[in-house]
């Protein structure tokens, strides 16, 4: 499977991209390559956005490396655990059954 590229947007700040020669400081959307660097300084923050909607947010400080693979799983944002989303999603309906069953009948 060949390598995917990614999009590196919402940048917001000093944010800079390494390919390999050094850090320069981007302004604008722009494209970046498996091993790419993306860091965004002092209260600055960017998106590596890759295909599928899968994005990767780059904070304050943070160095992001572009991957080969999107590191999202069905295009959630990094750091989403989707058993976490499920588990809500479980336990929100389970309080919404209990309120219905509890409910009193409308006379």
């Amino acid at each position: 499977m060949p390598a995917l590229s990614a999009t590196v947007d919402s940048i917001a700040g000093a944010v800079s991209i390494n390919r390999g020669d050094g850090y320069v400081r981007i302004f604008n959307s722009t494209t970046a390559n498996v091993g790419d660097k993306v860091m965004a300084g002092a209260g600055a923050s960017a998106t590596v956005v890759y295909s599928a909607g899968c994005s990767v947010q780059v904070a304050t400080g943070a160095v992001v490396t572009v991957q080969a693979e999107p590191p999202c799983v069905g295009g959630l944002t990094q750091g989403v655990d989707p058993a976490v989303v499920l588990g809500g999603v479980v336990v929100a309906g389970a309080i919404v059954g209990a309120v219905i069953l509890l409910s009193p009948a409308s006379p």
